[in-house]
């Protein structure tokens, strides 16, 4: 009964009443007062404590949502075009070849699943790694500044943004490599060295980049065993057949 006046009660005042008329059936067949308050009161707090939940999820949903809006917003415009015939069909057409033309490309930062290089300002120090999320997100996971470049970066980029994201915890090892030398990343100057939307293959010209660079951040010098040519492809030797 108390599930049930909790539920159907679209207010306080109504759920009040509601409570009332069962604190009354309740007195008339002999239950003790205690024990109904104490029904009501555990009742209604784990129906409190659940739309808490609910409500900080939903909150937190919303959020997240927000954020990935605001990274991919883009400015749209919207003609309205009266229909006056096959004039504007043709209309029509020409606007979409126009907008085939001037439609910008991608931007290279929010692809995702390439393995990328980056290299540090002060030393000869280096990481190699792939990443499953958009370019932006990972950096920022390892330290990046909130406001980074949205744009490929360029050899000629020298703009030196060294705020670094407040929201990091210390757990990538590019982080840590900041943490314990105060040295400063090349932000600016990350680089896309292959790119793969299969997992296994992504895994494979991960581990052969660390293989080729050897990279002095990275912990682990492969991803996956290098099965087929562990130290690297060999070249093969030819044997010309003697004819006697």
């Amino acid at each position: 009964m108390v599930h049930r006046a909790i539920h159907i009660s679209s207010s306080f005042t109504i759920m009040h009443k509601e409570f009332d008329f069962i604190r009354d059936i309740a007195k008339r067949n002999g239950y003790p007062k205690n024990f109904v308050e104490c029904q009501i009161r555990h009742t209604l707090n784990r129906y409190i404590e659940k739309q808490n939940i609910v409500n900080k999820d939903i909150k937190i949903n919303q959020l997240k949502q927000q954020q990935d809006n605001n990274e991919t917003h883009t400015d749209r415009i919207v003609i309205n075009v009266p229909y006056v015939g096959k004039a504007t069909q043709q209309f029509s057409k020409e606007i979409n070849k126009l907008a085939k033309k001037v439609k910008p490309t991608t931007q290279v930062i929010t692809v995702s699943r390439p393995p990328l290089a980056l290299s540090c300002k002060t030393c000869s120090a280096k990481y190699i790694g792939k990443t499953v999320r958009q370019v932006c997100r990972r950096l920022k996971e390892h330290g990046a500044p909130t406001n980074i470049t949205t744009m490929e970066p360029s050899e000629s980029d020298t703009s030196d943004d060294e705020e670094i994201n407040p929201e990091t915890t210390i757990t990538s090892a590019i982080q840590r490599h900041i943490t314990s030398t105060n040295h400063k990343m090349d932000w600016n100057n990350w680089s896309i060295l292959d790119r793969d939307n299969h997992p296994y293959r992504l895994l494979v010209k991960e581990s052969l980049a660390i293989n080729e660079n050897s990279p002095s951040l990275n912990r682990t010098t492969r991803s996956i065993p290098l099965v087929v040519y562990p130290e690297g492809s060999k070249k093969r030797t030819t044997h010309n057949k003697i004819v006697s």
